[in-house]
């Protein structure tokens, strides 16, 4: 039986209740809005991003916490006991989160790390987290949990309606 542990991001939309019900570990990244830059969930509240969305310009973007709070969060879980650790990011196309955590997974050595960029945003991530963390929660080994969300990826799509205003 495994102790398997989930790593993602703050752009998987996630509510706390699901997060904290499933031992879902998010890192918060930063989100680049009308100049400034924010700590997603942190300083900038999903409501305030949705209503800021539509007259923002240009478009936000994210960027990647440090290496070190990956490795930190590896860390931590590591401490707690966990025997293996699934990171699931934010696409690769959208972000530079996913890649900042491979760098971390691979300079982290106390138990094996697989990063998986999930190829969505928001709760399309979401829900691939949440199918990784009720494996994991049943038990399941690093290669059950990891197979499983490779299996879901393809079938996985987000769609956020953003109607400009006119």
């Amino acid at each position: 039986m495994g102790n398997v542990k989930i790593v993602t991001d703050s752009t998987c939309d996630l509510p706390n209740s699901l997060v904290e019900g499933l031992d879902i570990l998010v890192i918060p990244c930063y989100v680049n809005m009308n100049g400034k830059s924010y700590l997603d969930g942190i300083e900038l509240s999903r409501e305030n991003f949705f209503k800021a969305l539509p007259t923002a310009n240009p478009l936000p973007t994210t960027s990647a916490p440090g290496m070190d709070a990956f490795i930190k969060a590896y860390q931590k879980l590591a401490d707690e006991g966990a025997d293996g650790i699934i990171s699931i990011h934010i696409s690769e196309t959208l972000s530079n989160i996913n890649n900042v955590a491979k760098i971390a997974a691979e300079a982290f050595d106390a138990v094996p790390v697989r990063v998986i960029d999930s190829g969505q945003l928001s709760m399309g991530l979401g829900v691939l987290a949440l199918v990784g963390a009720k494996l994991a929660k049943e038990g399941a080994s690093l290669d059950e949990v990891e197979a499983e969300i490779l299996r879901k990826k393809p079938l996985t799509n987000a769609f956020i309606p953003w109607f400009p205003k006119k």
